[in-house]
């Protein structure tokens, strides 16, 4: 789940940094064995963050659940731009990411076309689809939220370090920089749990600097950088279908009244098909 943040973020600070600093998704407690600078990330926590009174941040909200479907698609091979769907799927396109992570707006970007998908421009990565389907039994919530991150850098000399998170939080502010979510359930779900953090934004909390000996000598620079990374978490939680309750066909009438000639009269009607 936390881990899923620190994977995304492994390439980026990689890429940043440069193979001469390594890179763990883990506390660094300790100093590298050898000279070469480390860099660590690690995702303490996840809670509940309660948004001050005046804030446009979401409340939680409970909400039906639906059957969901996340699917990796493949090009036509004489179409680039033209993804098939499983068949009958196409009125249960919810959402089109590409690259993962990033909402492509419907109609400005894509549309369905029977049971393919059309991209109006070349996709900047692989395409995923979200696909909503029946009502089912479980829960499906949304509520505001806040990852704290550690990020640590340790280097023998202090300009080393500081250029060295300076380096690290730039990787990290761009990935989020118009990311729209990020999924926190491998594959999507596990065993019918959906976890996403919508519209993340990471704030920077704090920055500490400590020194510690290492043996053999020398004084490593330790800079801690503490981030929040705050959103929306929407939780589903999608088990087995809604039985079907059946439906009412029709509402029978009966009227009875004296008619014009003295008599009882009954007239029978039907309002017609009526909803659940």
């Amino acid at each position: 789940m936390l881990m899923a943040i620190e994977t995304l973020l492994e390439t980026p600070l990689r890429q940043a940094l440069g193979d001469g600093v390594g890179v763990a998704l883990q506390p660094a407690e300790r100093a590298p064995a050898d000279a070469a600078p480390l860099v660590s990330l690690c995702a303490r926590t996840l809670q509940r963050h309660v948004p001050p009174l005046d804030s446009a941040e979401a409340e939680d909200r409970p909400s039906r659940p639906q059957a969901l479907r996340l699917l990796t698609l493949q090009p036509d091979a004489g179409d680039a731009r033209r993804y098939p769907l499983p068949a009958g799927t196409g009125p249960q396109v919810s959402e089109v990411q590409s690259p993962p992570g990033w909402l492509l707006p419907a109609h400005d970007a894509w549309e369905v076309e029977g049971d393919a998908l059309r991209l109006r421009a070349a996709p900047k990565g692989p395409v995923l689809v979200l696909l909503k389907g029946a009502p089912v039994r479980g829960l499906a919530e949304r509520a505001p939220v806040q990852v704290e991150l550690a990020l640590a850098v340790w280097a023998l000399a202090a300009a080393q370090a500081d250029r060295l998170l300076a380096q690290a939080l730039a990787a990290l502010f761009k990935e989020f920089n118009g990311r729209d979510l990020v999924t926190l359930t491998e594959g999507g779900a596990i065993d019918g749990l959906w976890l996403r953090l919508e519209r993340p934004r990471v704030l920077l909390s704090g920055v500490e600097r400590d020194m510690a000996a290492r043996n053999g000598g020398g004084d490593w620079q330790r800079l801690t950088a503490t981030l929040l990374l705050r959103g929306e978490l929407a939780t589903t939680l999608a088990l087995e279908p809604v039985p079907d309750g059946g439906r009412i066909a029709g509402i029978a009438l009966e009227v009875a009244h004296i008619g014009a000639d003295g008599q009882l009269r009954r007239d029978r009607g039907t309002l017609g098909e009526a909803a659940d």
